[in-house]
């Protein structure tokens, strides 16, 4: 996913200012990679971490809390959020937001879609979308979860049963693979599906149609998530604190405006 690749790239520009050097620590499940950090912390190998990510499922952010380790996340903790410094956008406002413009654009039928459902966007950017919905008094659907095979093969029944026009869906890597699924099962985007989603990463412009997008600023988020890590390393700061970096929509060519067709 280019979200983590463009945060590392900001987070090792900033570090480069402070003449400090970035290790990354990764693995394919959450034992392998507490083992890394453990390993990394009790060898004296880093000085402090910041994480990418805020899952569910994570033990990460409990072992550094009880061993007191300097750190910084980029998301929404699930909990212990008195003792952690973190940097996010709004994302309950960024699901909100996303869903807004499609109901200006004339759609009134709207899914949102996802591949993860442990992550704390996905619960922040789903309540949004809820939000919006019950604000305008538009019927909300549950989330399309896709991380079964099923998942796919219901996608087309899904469309016709609702009948929906739009789809917001969790981020733009898998916004392509949405697109690509509507149009195996004959729907165009966006004359027959509308697709907003978010992060303005690299593929929102890497296939037509282009994908409009919200940009949530990574680079703001790695530079703000290592200055932070630094203020605590440096004991100039190390109470918890939120910090909210502004997002700004990129409108390019999956929405449909349907209000034109009235």
């Amino acid at each position: 996913n280019p979200f983590y690749l463009e945060t590392i790239e900001a987070i090792n520009e900033e570090a480069r200012h402070h003449q400090m050097t970035v290790a990354v620590a990764s693995a394919r499940d959450f034992d392998t990679l507490l083992k890394n950090v453990e390993r990394m912390h009790l060898q004296k190998q880093v000085d402090g971490f910041i994480l990418v990510y805020s899952d569910e499922k994570d033990p990460i952010i409990d072992y550094l809390v009880r061993k007191k380790v300097p750190f910084t996340l980029i998301g929404h903790p699930y909990s212990n959020e008195e003792n952690i410094v973190f940097v996010d956008n709004d994302n309950q406002m960024l699901g909100k937001q996303a869903t807004e413009y499609l109901i200006s654009q004339g759609h009134s039928k709207i899914l949102f879609a996802t591949n993860t459902t442990h992550e704390n966007l996905y619960f922040e950017r789903f309540f949004g979308y809820q939000k919006a919905m019950m604000l305008a008094n538009l019927p909300f659907y549950p989330a399309l979860t896709f991380e079964q095979a099923e998942d796919y093969v219901n996608f087309e029944t899904t469309i016709k049963e609702t009948e929906a026009t739009a789809i917001v869906v969790i981020d733009d890597l898998f916004a392509v693979r949405i697109i690509q699924l509507a149009t195996m099962f004959g729907y165009k985007v966006p004359d027959d599906l509308s697709v907003i989603s978010f992060n303005n990463s690299i593929f929102a412009t890497l296939t037509h149609p282009y994908l409009t997008s919200i940009d949530i600023n990574v680079l703001s988020l790695g530079k703000i998530a290592t200055e932070s890590l630094m203020a605590q390393l440096n004991h100039e700061g190390s109470n918890a604190v939120q910090l909210v970096v502004p997002h700004k929509l990129i409108k390019r060519e999956t929405v449909l405006n349907l209000n034109n067709l009235a």
